[in-house]
């Protein structure tokens, strides 16, 4: 059982992982904005890529410093080194299993039949959000992994699979079981019951989610129709009198 000083020590390994994700993450934005050609760009565009440029540079700096300190903070801990780089890789592998589900059933939405041209291209744009959160979550967990081998030299490798492997990975692949990073007898690395119920609840949050973004647009549907009754009932009135 964990006591108090664990507990500590790995929320503060989750802040750093977070913070190393969206470094990366922040990096690779500004490799490709510096790939962009920008032969045919205006002036007014370069202007602007050179304020985005900037403001990358400011939060590359800014998440730098607080690795820095979130490291200070990890250091006080005398787990060794293995320790720490396995609760990282249990976290990262968490992440994208979770973006994983994401994925998955926003699919079982879209392959749904009936939905119009307008709900259509609405879920090609949250799929392609999804993809791309799905991306960013095996480039973490891939990092990680690789690192983790070839510093450790463990007796089983962890697994590395390519980003199309995990996009045709189904729920049920021996990939998502973390046996190799946990403790067998916790139930929520090996017990299929714990594992189908957290891909549940994992489902259900994304439900509610997408629930109240359905409100949302009903909300905003429903006003455009209120303002365009009365525009047209206004204009009615204008030819009635016009008459």
């Amino acid at each position: 059982m964990e006591n108090e000083s664990e507990r500590e020590m790995k929320k503060q390994i989750e802040e750093l992982v977070h913070l190393e994700d969206k470094l990366r993450e922040t990096q690779q934005e500004m490799v490709e904005l510096q790939q962009t050609r920008r032969r045919n760009w205006t002036e007014v565009q370069r202007l602007q890529f050179d304020q985005v440029q900037s403001d990358f540079n400011i939060k590359i700096f800014v998440m730098e410093f607080l690795l820095i300190g979130q490291v200070s903070i990890i250091l006080r801990y005398n787990s060794g080194p293995q320790t720490k780089a396995l609760i990282k890789l249990k976290i990262s592998k968490a992440k994208l299993y979770e973006a994983k589900v994401g994925v998955v059933e926003m699919q079982k939405r879209w392959d749904r039949k009936g939905s119009g041209t307008r709900i259509q291209a609405q879920l090609k744009k949250q799929m392609n959000k999804k993809m791309k959160h799905l991306k960013n979550k095996w480039n973490s967990y891939n990092h990680r992994a690789i690192d983790y081998n070839t510093t450790f030299n463990p007796q089983v490798e962890l697994p590395t699979p390519t980003l199309d492997d995990v996009k045709s990975f189904d729920m049920d692949e021996p990939f998502w079981n973390i046996g190799l990073l946990n403790h067998p007898n916790e139930p929520w690395a090996v017990d299929a019951k714990t594992k189908k119920g957290i891909q549940a609840y994992l489902i259900v949050e994304r439900c509610d989610k997408e629930l109240c973004q359905i409100a949302q647009e009903a909300r905003q549907a429903i006003k455009w129709a209120i303002i365009n009754f009365l525009n047209l009932e206004n204009i009615q009135k204008e030819m009635e009198m016009s008459k």
